[in-house]
């Protein structure tokens, strides 16, 4: 029995390799049929241009004389397509003259435009420079002036409270004074 089933695994295996042979075959048969369709088609359209060929070859024999004249007329427009061609290119020409003209003209006045503009920031830092200057000064003399006022306003409340101390002696003074004047009076 072991046999047997060995044998028909054998069988089964063989069977399987059989049928991916068969298929491989199949497949390089589809293709073998699809490249000689291709060449049957490229055959026959070979033909058909071969054919068209030799009808054209013909016409060109019948026609040697309308060919002759068609030769001259194309020759003829190569040549007024060459003339046509040279007058394009000398206005061409002509034209990248003129916009090189302008874009040189056009970058000389840039460059005067900012040779200007540097020259007018070198006179702005300058003033620029002599108005932090002016500044600093002004600031010192401000700052000066203050410490001055600030003296001054020392020196005058000081004044004002000699002058109300003056005033109050003298004011005694004239209290004595008259005090003085009355006793004097009374003694008489």
């Amino acid at each position: 029995i072991d046999e047997e089933v060995s044998q028909r695994n054998s069988s089964l295996k063989a069977v399987r390799e059989l049928q991916a042979q068969l298929a491989e075959v199949q497949e390089d048969l589809e293709a073998e049929r699809a490249i000689r369709n291709k060449a049957d088609k490229q055959r026959r359209d070979l033909s058909e241009e071969l054919e068209a060929l030799k009808t054209e070859l013909e016409d060109t024999l019948d026609t040697t004389a309308a060919q002759q004249e068609l030769r001259t007329k194309r020759e003829q427009e190569v040549t007024d397509l060459k003339w046509a061609l040279e007058e394009d290119r000398k206005t061409h020409e002509a034209q990248i003259h003129d916009m090189r003209q302008r874009h040189a003209q056009a970058l000389e006045e840039l460059s005067e435009q900012l040779e200007q503009a540097r020259r007018t920031k070198a006179t702005l830092e300058k003033s620029k420079l002599a108005i932090e200057s002016e500044s600093h000064v002004l600031a010192t003399e401000v700052k000066s002036l203050a410490s001055a006022r600030s003296d001054s306003e020392h020196r005058r409340k000081k004044v004002e409270t000699q002058l109300s101390e003056c005033q109050a002696r003298l004011l005694e003074s004239e209290q004595g004074r008259t005090e003085i004047g009355e006793r004097v009076l009374k003694l008489q």
